[in-house]
């Protein structure tokens, strides 16, 4: 608005029309409006009006002869004056010259009309002279004038602190600004999604802008790559081929440094998949190494639909051949998932004879309590035999479930077979305890890692993809700078190990100076207990 002293910028690119512009305002006589500043921008060839209001003191705030930047504002203004007054409102009349407002209550003489001045695109109050005669509902609990605009307007500082902001709190937030007004959740959540649009870009051209961002990265960060999977684009009217136009199915990137330093890692990884959380069905599958201190290096990322053999296998392929190498041998850690047992298999890159697969045993356990009674001893005497490397302890284990449950071991022989619910098929037991294992898993016997990466990106999976990607790089970078200078320390330091294994070496030092060595048999040997 024009009064209270503040600006109003309009920007005419003609010169025909800014020199009437000047002419218009100078003879209109309009004791509101004054001619400020005026400058030519020569460079864009734009011309800048700013006007300045008198400071004058309206009894309502919608009261005649207000100016308003454009209709955008005038309608918000509207509409937040009813919520705040708990009166409803319906537009009679509304184009791109008039608008005209009348009460939703029959009987109410409340009336407001505005029109354009085009001078810019300023409107005017022209005509309010009756307040609402009609009483306001106390009892009403939503408000057609709340518009999920409005909700986004009031909690967009919030969403940009915390993304994560749950539909309860931006009803706290929306009630502390209206009062009693509680909108319906559909109205809250689409507020909420409208915020997040604002902050971190629109949720449909997200899908256009990462396709940039990722070229972008790929170019500054040598080694980085993606690749799009598409499919052709039908119109729905006539069923033809949409020329120039292809549907999105699914993305993968992985970053140069991460791919380079896989070659420094036990070659061990974990594969797991997340919901994305946002306004879009989606997935989010994620491959993990571990460092040294183990700690978490993201391999690759990939958003598909939905999880199945067809997505699965496209992605591991992709990180087969284009960040673990073709013929470096790996141990697969994952969940129980049809889709990934499905995928790993020759026609995705995946052979005998260069991977292992091995079940992570919090899902085992998990699975085995909710078949066999729903114990949790079950699940931590599972656990606990799970990790021994001495067949002997993992005989005891057998031994405990068959006293305890014997329902227990048999849900076990069944859990690394083929083909479960075959008799003949031998027990794969090598894919869920240590002592069977052959050393591939290197002590890791779970996907801890890839769900705390779920975990870490929680906040990114809420968000429009092109944004869930840039977190990604960014945090990623974090990790290589915090870890590089952590490396840099210990080598400073003279210690030639990773500080985990610097902790190992010590406490077995501590156990060796305690042991005895006994000779014996000196003809044909020695030997040391």
């Amino acid at each position: 608005m024009l009064q209270a002293g503040k600006y109003l910028r309009i920007t005419l690119r003609d010169e025909g029309a800014f020199r009437g512009l000047l002419r218009k305002v100078v003879r209109s006589g309009d004791p509101l409006l004054e001619v400020f500043a005026c400058r030519i921008n020569r460079e864009s060839g734009a011309r800048y009006v700013s006007y300045y209001g008198h400071r004058i003191e309206y009894k309502s705030e919608l009261a005649a002869g207000q100016f308003f930047a454009n209709k955008k504002q005038l309608t918000k203004k509207i509409r937040e004056y009813h919520v705040d007054k708990n009166q409803e409102i319906y537009t009679k009349r509304s184009d791109t010259s008039k608008l005209e407002i009348r009460c939703r209550t029959s009987g109410c003489r409340f009336k407001l009309k505005a029109r354009a001045t085009k001078i810019g695109d300023t409107w005017k109050i022209t005509e309010q002279d009756t307040a609402h005669t009609c009483t306001s509902e106390y009892t009403r609990i939503d408000h057609a004038q709340l518009t999920a605009s409005i909700i986004a307007d009031i909690i967009g500082p919030n969403i940009k602190e915390n993304p994560t902001m749950s539909i309860r709190s931006v009803a706290h937030c929306v009630k502390v600004r209206f009062g009693s007004i509680t909108p319906k959740y559909n109205k809250l959540w689409r507020g909420r999604e409208l915020a997040v649009a604002r902050q971190f870009g629109s949720w449909k051209e997200s899908y256009n802008f990462m396709k940039l961002l990722l070229l972008g990265i790929c170019d500054k960060n040598p080694g980085s790559r993606h690749l799009f999977r598409t499919k052709p684009s039908f119109d729905k009217d006539t069923g033809l081929v949409k020329q120039g136009v292809v549907e999105f199915v699914a993305v993968a990137w992985a970053y140069g440094p991460c791919i380079t330093a896989f070659g420094y890692l036990r070659p061990v990884i974990s594969i797991d998949a997340a919901f994305l959380s946002g306004r879009y069905e989606g997935r989010l599958l994620m491959a993990c190494g571990y460092n040294a201190e183990n700690q978490l290096l993201p391999l690759a990322f990939a958003i598909v639909q939905k999880e199945n053999e067809d997505n699965w296998g496209w992605f591991l392929h992709w990180l087969r051949i284009n960040v673990i190498g073709v013929n470096i041998f790996v141990c697969v850690i994952s969940d129980q998932h049809k889709g990934i047992k499905a995928a790993l298999k020759p026609e995705y890159g995946w052979d005998s004879d260069n991977f292992v697969h091995r079940y992570c045993i919090q899902h085992v356990a998990d699975n085995l309590v909710q078949a066999c009674g729903k114990d949790a001893w079950y699940g931590t005497r599972f656990k606990l035999g799970a990790r021994k490397k001495k067949p002997r302890r993992l005989k005891e284990m057998f031994e405990d479930f068959a006293m305890q449950n014997p329902r227990c071991n048999v849900f076990l022989r069944r859990v690394g077979k083929v083909r479960p619910n075959d008799v003949m098929e031998q027990s794969n037991f090598d894919k869920i305890f240590q002592t069977c294992d052959g050393g591939y898993r290197f002590g890791i016997m779970t996907t801890n890692g890839s769900e705390s990466l779920n975990a870490v990106f929680k906040e990114s999976r809420m968000l429009p993809v092109a944004a869930l990607v840039e977190e990604t790089f960014y945090k990623c970078n974090s990790w290589f700078v915090q870890r590089r200078q952590a490396a840099m320390e210990q080598r400073d330091a003279g210690k030639p190990f990773s500080e985990r294994v610097h902790v190992k070496l010590a406490k077995r030092w501590v156990k060796a100076i305690e042991m005895d060595v006994i000779a014996y048999s000196h003809g044909e040997g020695s030997s040391i207990s």
